[in-house]
């Protein structure tokens, strides 16, 4: 009775060691496809994700924005960006309406900045569209892009989709050199303790090293 606790004890163990090194392996994984999407301007696969340094689109008690898919962006929220496609572009452009959040490259002091606003208007122009943006905080100015200004530095990227404060404390917190470092050494710790004890805990094993008097080796009983 106590050899058969005894096993399904370690057989728990074995499976909780596996699935941690599993869980380990899945955020190492998710850490470095994060890396490249945010490394990116296009991102994967037509998405991308960014870290918002701006209060320009934090909460303001006179601008209501309910109605919308996206509402206030507090400085640290992380952001799922769909990128303007090459290849439909105007039929991208076509679908945006007034109150859509939109990241875009704008010309300042010093040089381009990219920038996350939200559409106050739309106007249809002779090949495109005028769309003016403003931050939800009452100091943001304007910033209107022509569409059709194809050779303009000023240019719209992408389309939020998605925000979240939680998401953007929780990767900031990642990126610091010191949580790297210990999710790596836990993971190479987990894995050279799992190999050590298939190699040792298993007693047929270790008997099957041993030479006997005679020159024969152990062999398990049947």
């Amino acid at each position: 009775m106590r050899k058969t606790k005894e096993r399904q004890i370690e057989k728990a163990v074995k499976i909780v060691r596996k699935l941690l090194i599993f869980l380990i392996v899945m955020l190492v994984s998710g850490m470095i496809i994060a890396a490249m999407a945010f490394s990116s301007e296009y991102g994967l696969f037509g998405y991308g994700a960014k870290i918002v340094l701006s209060s320009s689109m934090e909460k303001n008690s006179n601008i209501s924005v309910d109605q919308f898919q996206i509402k206030d962006i507090p400085v640290g929220s992380l952001i799922v960006i769909e990128y303007a496609p090459e290849r439909s572009l105007q039929e991208w452009y076509d679908a945006l309406k007034e109150g859509d959040v939109l990241t875009y490259v704008y010309k300042a002091v010093g040089g381009s900045i990219t920038i996350v606003h939200r559409i106050k208007s739309i106007e249809k122009s002779e090949n495109g569209y005028r769309i003016t943006m403003a931050g939800d905080n009452s100091n943001s100015a304007l910033q209107t892009i022509d569409t059709a200004d194809i050779d303009s530095v000023n240019r719209i990227t992408g389309k939020v989709i998605y925000c979240s404060g939680f998401l953007g404390r929780a990767i900031y917190f990642m990126k610091n050199p010191i949580f790297v470092l210990t999710i790596f050494s836990i993971a190479w710790a987990i894995l050279i303790a799992g190999v050590y004890n298939d190699e040792h805990d298993d007693p047929d094993r270790l008997l099957a090293t041993i030479k006997l008097p005679n020159g024969g080796k152990y062999e398990k009983k049947k």
